[in-house]
C-alpha cells in the first residue's frame, strides 16, 4: 500500500492536471482552436459540458487532498459535478434539450453529432458515478458506503478505458454504431484519472476492506485469478486485433488490385474515345472542304459534303458530330448533341475535350482544324462510352454494400457520376462531417491509397482511392466495414463466452492447488538457497567462466573467471538479465528465445552442448563465446549453470582458413568451389519458381598473348583489376568467381528471362571497352562470354556444358561479345 503522504500528492497532481485539461478544452472552443479540442482530425472532439467536468473534478481532487476535513466548498464542487451530469443524461432520456449544451458555440467545428455541445450519455453516466464517489468519500467511513464509492469509482474508470480501447482497436468499424466511439479519447483518459485520483484516495483512507478481511490463500488465488484474467484479455485481445489486421490487409490488398484494374481500364475507355474524336478531327477531307468554304463561303457544294462527312459518323457509333467555319458558326451537324447533360467535366491535359453524363457517358471533344495556311475551323464530335458505365456498375468482389464511383472537383464539391448504389449523378462535399478529406477527394488530388475512413454518407468504409490518368477525375473502390468485419464479430462471439469459461476453470483450479502450494512454497524456497551455495563454492575455483541464472534468464551468480572475461564484478551483474551479456541487435530474439523456453520448455541452447555465440563485454567490445547450458534440479522453471570461454582467436583462425578454401587467392574472388556451391543452392530455387538462373563463363580475348607481353607478374595485375571492374558491372546478388587462369563465371538469379540475361552481359562488355592502366601501359581488352539459361531437367554440369559451348561459338563468331546457349 502506498504512503498515506504519497496518495495525497499524487491526487493533487491528478486533479491539477484534470482542471489544467479541462480549462484547455474550455479555452480551445471559445478561441476556435480546433487543437485544443480534438486530438485528431476525424476524432470525437470533447465538448464544454465534459471540460466543464473535468474543471469541477481536478477542483474537487485538489480540494480533498489538501484539506481531510471535506469542507462545504468540496460538497459544493461535487454537488455541481452530479448536477451537470445528471441535467445532460436527463436530456437523452426525456428527449428534450434543457439550453446547457452551449449548441451555437460548437457549430464552427462540424463532428456530425446531432446535439452539437453535447457529452454522450456514457460520459455523462461516468461522472454521475464520479460525483456520487466523491460524496460518499465525504462521509464517515462504513463498509457498505465504502464499497459501494469502489463500485461507482470502477464504473466512472471503466467507461474510459472501453472508449480507450475503442479507439484502439477501432471497435466502432467491427460494430457499427459502437456507442462509446462518441466519448472524446481524452475524456476517456480523463475518466480514468478521475478513477485513479479516487481509487487511490479510498486507499489512502482505508476504504477498501475486503482485501483486508481475505485470508492469505485467498488473496493468493484472487491475485492469481485477476492475473489469469488479464493474461486470458490480452490473448483475446491479441486474437482480436491479429484477426482485424488480417482482413484488413488482405482486403486492402484486394481493393488496391481491384482499383488499379478498373483504373486502368477507365482510362483506356476515355483515351480510346479521345482518340476516335481525334483522328475525325483530323481527316484530310474535312480540312479540305473547310478551307474551301473559308476561301469561298457560297459555295454550296462543301456544304453539303461536310453535312455528308458528320451525318457518316454516326453510322459508326459516334453521337454527335459538327463543322464549324474559323468564325465558330456552325456549317454542319448531325446526331443530338448534348446541350445540357447532369455533369460535365473538363479533361486535363485534352483542350476543349470534356467527360459527360446524360443518360450515359460521353465523351466530347471541339477542336480546331488547320492547314498548311493556318486555322480554317473547328469540328465537335461526341462519343458514347458504355463501358465507362458498365464498369462503375461492377460489383464484382465487392459485397453487397460495395461499390466502385468516379468524380471530379466542380468548384467547392466533388461533382460524381452515377454508380451502383447511386443511380444519378450527384454532388457532396469534399469533407467528412468531422472534418477529414473523403478518399475521392485525396484521389482528385493525385493522391493513391487504402485508408478506413467514413464516406460521403457518413459510414465507416474501407476505401482505395487514386487518380485516373491525368484527367482531373479519381475513382475509389470501397466497401461498409460493417459487412467486412462481420467475420470477426462471429468469431468475437464465439470467444467471449469461451474466454469467460477459461477464466472460471482456472480460477477454480488455482483455488484448489493454494494451499498445498503455500506450503511447498517455503520449502522449495529453502532448498533453493541451499542448492545455490552449494554451487557458489564449486563455481569459485573453476577456470572456466561459470554462471548460475533462473529460467528467466536473471543472473544469480558467477566466478572469478567470468568476472575477468566480462569485466563485470559480481555485484554489478547479480539480478541482472543475461542479455545484458548479448549484443544489442541481438537481444530481443535472445529475450523471445527465454520466453518459449518458459513457456514450452523447448529451447535450442539448453542441453545442446558446445554452442558459439557473440558476447558483449562491459566496455563495449565483442567476443565470440563457447558454452554449455544444462538445467539444474527439476520443476516447471529449474535453474541453469551456463558455462563458457572465450573462442575469438579460434573463431578467427577458422575465417581465414574458410576464406581460403572459397576465394582466389590473387583476386580475392569466390573460387571455383564457392561457384559450384552456389550452383547447388540456386537450383532448387528455380525449381521452385523463384525466377529465372542463368550460367555464364567468360575468359579474357588472347589472354595468352597479353601475358606474354607483359610478364606474368603484369597478367596478375590484369586479371585483378579484370576482377574489380568485372564485380562492379554486376547486381549486387549475382556472384562472380575466378574459374581459373583467365576464366570466370557469374550466376545470375531472380531473372525474368534471357533479356535480362543479355542486359547483363551487354553491362560486362561496357565495362571493359575502356582500356586498362597496366603498369602505365594503357592495354585494351576484351571478352567473350557465354550464357547457359536453366531450362527444365537441367543439372549444374549441362548448365556448365551449355554455357562452355556458348562461349566456343561466341569466341567463333569473333570475340567481344557473348552468345546465348540454345
Amino acid at each position: 500500500m502506498a504512503a498515506p503522504g504519497g496518495n495525497k500528492r499524487s491526487e493533487a497532481v491528478i486533479g491539477a492536471a484534470l482542471a489544467l485539461l479541462g480549462a484547455a478544452v474550455a479555452a480551445g472552443w471559445f478561441m476556435r482552436n480546433r487543437g485544443l479540442v480534438q486530438l485528431a482530425t476525424g476524432l470525437t472532439p470533447m465538448v464544454l459540458n465534459t471540460a466543464v467536468c473535468f474543471v469541477l473534478s481536478g477542483a474537487w481532487l485538489m480540494l480533498g487532498a489538501s484539506s481531510p476535513d471535506h469542507p462545504r466548498p468540496a460538497r459544493l464542487l461535487a454537488g455541481a459535478l452530479l448536477a451537470l451530469s445528471a441535467a445532460v443524461t436527463l436530456q437523452y432520456i426525456l428527449g428534450t434539450d434543457f439550453g446547457i449544451d452551449a449548441s451555437g458555440l460548437h457549430r464552427w467545428l462540424p463532428a456530425g453529432s446531432a446535439h452539437p455541445g453535447r457529452m454522450s450519455a456514457f460520459t455523462g453516466a461516468a461522472f454521475i458515478a464520479a460525483s456520487l464517489a466523491m460524496l460518499l468519500t465525504m462521509r464517515p467511513s462504513h463498509p457498505g458506503r465504502d464499497t459501494l464509492a469502489l463500485a461507482l469509482t470502477t464504473v466512472s474508470g471503466g467507461v474510459g478505458v472501453a472508449a480507450l480501447l475503442g479507439y484502439l482497436f477501432e471497435l466502432h468499424l467491427v460494430y457499427p454504431g459502437y456507442p462509446l466511439g462518441l466519448v472524446a479519447p481524452h475524456t476517456g483518459a480523463g475518466l480514468i484519472a478521475v478513477a485513479a485520483a479516487l481509487w487511490l484516495r479510498l486507499v489512502r483512507e482505508r476504504r477498501v476492506h475486503f482485501w483486508q478481511r481475505l485470508a492469505v490463500e485467498n488473496r493468493i488465488t484472487l491475485a492469481s485469478a485477476a492475473i489469469l484474467s488479464l493474461l486470458v484479455l490480452a490473448v483475446a485481445v491479441g486474437v482480436f486485433a491479429t484477426l482485424e489486421a488480417r482482413v484488413t490487409q488482405a482486403l486492402s490488398d484486394e481493393f488496391t488490385a481491384n482499383l488499379r484494374y478498373r483504373v486502368l481500364l477507365a482510362q483506356a475507355v476515355i483515351e480510346s474515345g479521345l482518340q476516335r474524336s481525334r483522328i475525325l478531327a483530323g481527316r484530310p477531307a474535312p480540312t479540305r472542304l473547310l478551307r474551301r468554304r473559308l476561301d469561298h463561303p457560297d459555295d454550296a457544294e462543301a456544304r453539303a459534303q461536310l453535312e455528308q462527312s458528320a451525318s457518316s459518323l454516326l453510322a459508326d457509333g459516334y453521337l454527335a458530330a459538327a463543322y464549324y467555319d474559323a468564325a465558330g458558326r456552325e456549317i454542319a451537324a448531325a446526331g443530338r448533341r448534348l446541350e445540357h447533360p447532369a455533369l460535365a467535366v473538363p479533361l486535363r491535359g485534352v483542350a476543349g475535350a470534356t467527360l459527360a453524363w446524360d443518360g450515359g457517358f460521353v465523351v466530347s471533344g471541339r477542336y480546331s482544324i488547320s492547314d498548311d495556311k493556318g486555322p480554317v475551323g473547328e469540328a465537335l464530335v461526341q462519343t458514347p462510352l458504355p463501358a465507362l458505365g458498365t464498369l462503375l456498375n461492377d460489383s464484382y468482389r465487392l459485397g453487397k454494400s460495395g461499390e466502385s464511383g468516379m468524380c471530379a472537383q466542380i468548384g467547392e464539391q466533388l461533382g460524381c457520376f452515377p454508380q451502383l448504389h447511386v443511380p444519378k449523378v450527384y454532388f457532396v462535399p469534399t469533407h467528412t462531417a468531422g472534418g477529414a478529406l473523403l478518399p475521392m477527394t485525396r484521389g482528385v488530388r493525385g493522391e493513391s491509397d487504402v485508408l478506413l475512413t467514413t464516406d460521403y454518407r457518413g459510414e465507416n468504409v474501407l476505401a482505395a482511392y487514386a487518380p485516373v490518368g491525368a484527367f482531373g477525375l479519381a475513382m475509389v473502390v470501397k466497401m461498409d466495414t460493417a459487412e467486412i468485419y462481420s467475420p470477426v464479430r462471429e468469431r468475437l462471439q464465439i470467444l467471449l463466452p469461451a474466454l469467460v469459461l477459461l477464466i472460471g476453470a482456472g480460477t477454480f483450479l488455482l483455488r484448489i492447488g493454494v494451499q498445498p502450494l503455500a506450503a511447498r512454497l517455503a520449502q522449495s524456497e529453502r532448498e533453493a538457497l541451499e542448492r545455490h551455495h552449494a554451487l557458489e563454492a564449486m563455481m569459485a575455483n573453476v577456470a572456466d567462466g561459470i554462471m548460475l541464472l533462473d529460467a528467466d534468464g536473471t543472473i544469480r551468480s558467477w566466478n572469478a573467471a567470468a568476472e575477468s572475461l566480462f569485466g563485470y564484478e559480481m555485484s554489478e551483474i547479480v539480478g541482472r538479465n543475461v542479455s545484458t551479456l548479448v549484443p544489442e541487435e541481438l537481444r530481443e530474439s535472445n529475450i523471445a528465445s527465454t520466453r518459449r523456453f518458459l513457456a514450452t520448455g523447448q529451447s535450442n541452447v539448453v542441453g545442446r552442448g558446445n554452442l558459439s555465440y557473440p558476447a558483449l563485454r562491459k566496455d563495449g567490445s565483442r567476443f565470440e563465446l563457447e558454452f554449455a547450458v544444462t538445467t539444474m534440479g527439476s520443476g516447471r522453471t529449474p535453474q541453469m549453470v551456463a558455462v563458457f570461454r572465450d573462442i575469438t582467436e579460434r573463431k578467427a583462425a577458422e575465417h581465414r582458413l574458410s576464406r581460403l578454401a572459397l576465394h582466389d587467392a590473387l583476386t580475392g574472388l569466390p573460387n571455383r568451389a564457392s561457384f559450384e556451391r552456389r550452383v547447388d543452392e540456386a537450383l532448387p530455387r528455380r525449381r521452385r519458381g523463384a525466377g529465372q538462373l542463368a550460367i555464364m563463363i567468360m575468359d579474357i580475348d588472347r589472354f595468352k598473348s597479353i601475358n606474354d607481353s607483359l610478364g606474368h607478374a603484369g597478367g596478375d595485375h590484369l586479371l585483378v583489376a579484370f576482377a574489380r571492374r568485372l564485380q562492379a558491372s554486376l547486381r549486387e546478388n549475382d556472384l562472380v568467381s575466378r574459374f581459373g587462369g583467365d576464366e570466370f563465371t557469374v550466376v545470375a538469379e531472380n531473372l525474368k528471362g534471357q533479356e535480362d540475361a543479355a542486359s547483363i552481359a551487354d553491362k560486362m562488355l561496357a565495362a571493359m571497352r575502356e582500356p586498362f592502366d597496366i603498369e602505365g601501359r594503357a592495354l585494351a581488352v576484351t571478352v567473350s562470354i557465354g550464357i547457359a539459361i536453366y531450362r527444365d531437367g537441367d543439372t549444374s554440369q549441362t548448365l556448365m556444358k551449355r554455357a562452355d559451348e556458348a562461349l566456343y561459338e561466341a569466341k567463333g563468331a569473333g570475340r567481344a561479345r557473348y552468345h546465348l546457349a540454345e
